[in-house]
């Protein structure tokens, strides 16, 4: 009789167990899955603002190109002794004729999905190191043009 009580308690008690070990895995996993639909949503929003910026910066680009093959024909006439009054005339009117020789076109697409991806950490959310590694190279990108600027300056100054 002793042995039937103690084998009941004994089966009792290991289906509780095997019960509560049961439920708190299946928290843990639905946790995790949880986790990583949150995760997914996160980088597909990255992914599309990444997509947007760059979108943004090849109409920059097209836009910028159009004006630095202006102001280069612009200067090539000049040296070239074929700069003529109506092309004085003809230049854009919210610009002035003397910007290609005394203020420098710059070139500067919007970097900022970039920084917010280094500097808030969302960039450990992509999984692929080639991405990672090819943002990493935009972001210091500008601080190179920074120091490159910087040190173009001092040699025009010397």
């Amino acid at each position: 009789m002793m042995k039937n009580k103690t084998k009941k308690y004994f089966i009792k008690y290991s289906l509780e167990f095997f019960v509560i070990v049961l439920g708190i895995t299946f928290s843990f996993f639905v946790q995790n899955v949880r986790q990583e639909k949150e995760i997914d949503s996160k980088r597909q929003l990255i992914i599309s603002n990444l997509l947007d910026e760059l979108e943004s910066n090849q109409n920059y680009i097209s836009e910028r190109k159009s004006e630095f093959i202006r102001e280069m024909d612009y200067v090539n006439k000049l040296l070239n002794d074929s700069l003529t009054f109506k092309m004085f005339e003809e230049y854009p009117k919210e610009r002035s004729p003397l910007n290609p020789f005394f203020s420098v076109l710059r070139f500067e697409p919007s970097s900022s999905t970039y920084n917010s991806l280094v500097n808030d950490g969302s960039l450990n959310l992509i999984k692929s190191s080639e991405i990672k590694i090819l943002i990493n190279e935009v972001y210091n990108s500008k601080i190179n043009y920074l120091n490159n600027f910087v040190d173009s300056e001092h040699k025009a100054a010397s």
